[in-house]
């Protein structure tokens, strides 16, 4: 075994292992705590799954799924959200619309963010329904088509986040 072949090994047991641990701000013992008359909300650190993590040309690939299509998703530690391209969007038949005043700012510059509803997204195990998930960027991130987007923070309720 080469060293290369170890250390990418290496490198995706350890991203795994931490790949399976989201934050998420949850009601901790919403029954015991309603019997008690406290309605208090903790911040925990829970593992509620395992995703796949593929790597291609040096890009981290979350195996995905959207409304039923695999595909992957790039793992974006330090995106404040995920994004997803137009073309995938259109290959995905998702529907966008235009949010006013939101925009996102890189080294590319500033542009405005579409949104579009996904019906459902699958990350492991785990699966959430009706996102409504940024698209923007006129070109696709990869010749892989099965790349839709970028993996960043997701909002799933008002006031939960799932965070990779």
């Amino acid at each position: 075994m080469t060293m290369t072949t170890q250390r990418r090994r290496t490198l995706r047991h350890l991203a795994v292992a931490t790949l399976g641990l989201i934050l998420a701000c949850a009601t901790v013992g919403a029954h015991s705590n309603a019997q008690a008359g406290e309605d208090k909300h903790k911040c925990q650190l829970l593992r509620v799954g395992t995703l796949g993590l593929t790597m291609d040309a040096n890009m981290p690939l979350l195996d995905v799924g959207v409304n039923g299509q695999d595909g992957y998703l790039i793992m974006d530690t330090g995106a404040t959200f995920g994004t997803i391209t137009k073309p995938a969007a259109k290959r995905l038949q998702l529907s966008g619309h235009w949010v006013p005043g939101i925009y996102m700012e890189g080294v590319g510059g500033r542009v405005s963010v579409e949104e579009a509803r996904i019906d459902e997204l699958r990350l492991g195990d785990w699966k959430a329904h009706h996102i409504d998930y940024p698209v923007f960027t006129n070109h696709d991130l990869s010749d892989n088509e099965k790349i839709f987007g970028l993996m960043g923070r997701i909002s799933c309720q008002s006031s939960t986040w799932i965070s990779i």
